[in-house]
């Protein structure tokens, strides 16, 4: 039995070395390129620039003007394309990493297998340390795949539940069983999360910020239904008043309505940080949740199940991303131009929109 492991083991560390061998070609390949697109690169400026002095000096400014131009173009199109080639060869080289670290978890080589860097203020229980299931050279280090702190302080609770439901542990052993043929996907999903994520993502405060949105909704929404039909009104009034055609009495409607958009909710004060803030964390992940987007799986498995907010096009990551993107971009006029937001917002209570939105 002992020795079928250990051929499975080495068949196991010879495939991943030789996939590893070719990742380092592709590499070389690639670095290649993008060497002669800088050399190309160089070229188009040195030669745009001794033209445009050329034509500068000894023909017409515009003539000058217009070869500067196409030389920005031609320069443009390959900074774009050595662009490609380097978040390409970065992709190579995160691909690369993962496998040499399935290498040296198959080996128990601990130089080489991720380290966890645990907080300031951590306290190993004795189970951790005499069981050595966090630490140093532990469970937890060896069996670790997660990107985000939190998706590594979730295993660690999970290894030391010390009253695990049998139904829970059976769910996720199904999801297991899932996994294990889908060799490519979970590389994938790695390599995305380790491309996307350049800084620690926040999942805590984002699910925190999104169920305060969720509770404060109905609230919003009464708010919102009366001020949406007064601001309408209102402009109606204040014409009706300037041409002398009702009562100034009518501009009560207008301090009803101011009342209820300043002082009907403290939250909205907010609103732009808060829709800045969610924007900046979904794009974090962006990379994960398309490539999520994008995958498919059997209807009847519990990965469908699991992942099916990411094919429902109104729950898609990406499509909340880009709703975010729009509202913090209309919402920077708040703060640019306060003077059109006081206008447009007499008109229509559009914090309380965006808001709900």
């Amino acid at each position: 039995m002992n020795t079928v492991k250990d051929s499975s083991r080495i068949d196991r560390v010879n495939y991943l070395k030789s996939l590893i061998n070719r990742l380092k070609e592709r590499e070389k390949k690639l670095q290649s390129i993008s060497d002669k697109i800088s050399r190309y690169r160089l070229i188009i400026f040195i030669i745009g620039l001794i033209l445009f002095f050329t034509l500068f000096f000894s023909a017409s400014n515009i003539t000058a003007l217009i070869e500067a131009v196409i030389f920005s173009i031609f320069f443009g199109i390959a900074a774009n394309k050595q662009s490609k080639v380097d978040n390409g060869i970065k992709r190579l080289r995160l691909w690369k990493k993962i496998k040499q670290t399935h290498i040296a978890r198959i080996n128990l080589d601990w130089d080489n297998i991720p380290r966890i860097e645990y907080s300031s203020d951590n306290q190993f229980t004795p189970a951790e340390i005499d069981l050595n299931i966090a630490g140093e050279l532990s469970l937890h280090q060896l069996i670790n795949t997660g990107t985000t702190r939190r998706s590594k302080i979730l295993l660690r609770k999970w290894l030391n539940n010390i009253n695990p439901s049998t139904g829970e542990i059976f769910e996720r052993q199904e999801f297991v069983k899932e996994l294990i043929p889908l060799k490519r996907f979970r590389d994938k999903l790695i390599l995305n999360s380790v491309y996307s994520i350049k800084n620690e993502f926040d999942g805590e405060f984002v699910e925190k910020l999104l169920a305060k949105t969720e509770i404060n909704n109905i609230y919003f929404r009464f708010f919102y239904i009366i001020l949406s039909i007064l601001g309408p009104v209102n402009s109606v009034l204040l014409v009706l008043i300037l041409q002398g055609l009702i009562s100034p009495l009518w501009l009560i409607t207008t301090f009803i309505y101011i009342n209820l958009y300043y002082f009907g909710s403290k939250d909205k004060s907010s609103l732009f940080d808060e829709a800045e803030y969610l924007s900046e964390e979904m794009e974090k992940m962006r990379s994960v949740f398309e490539f999520l987007e994008n995958s498919r799986f059997n209807e009847k498995s519990k990965l469908y199940k699991l992942c099916i907010s990411f094919h429902i096009y109104d729950e898609r990551p990406s499509y909340l991303i880009k709703k975010l993107k729009s509202t913090s971009g209309f919402l920077r006029i708040k703060k640019g131009n306060w003077f059109v937001w006081l206008i447009l917002t007499a008109v229509y209570p559009l914090d309380y929109y965006f808001k709900i939105k």
